[in-house]
């Protein structure tokens, strides 16, 4: 499962009331269909999700 942490600091990407409504958690189930579901549930949280993608592949 991947477990959502929606009392800590969303940053500048997040939509903060987006964010609350997602689920608690992710899962059970198979690694890359859970991780899939809550990498996209973060990306449609974002004010702009290309720019929350670009700063992802920046801290690399």
């Amino acid at each position: 499962c991947v477990y959502v942490n929606k009392h800590g600091n969303p940053g500048p990407h997040l939509d903060r009331k987006l964010l609350l409504q997602l689920p608690d958690h992710f899962g059970p189930g198979p690694v890359n269909t859970v991780l899939q579901h809550a990498v996209q549930a973060c990306v449609d949280c974002a004010f702009q999700p290309k720019a929350l993608l670009m700063a992802g592949k920046s801290s690399e």
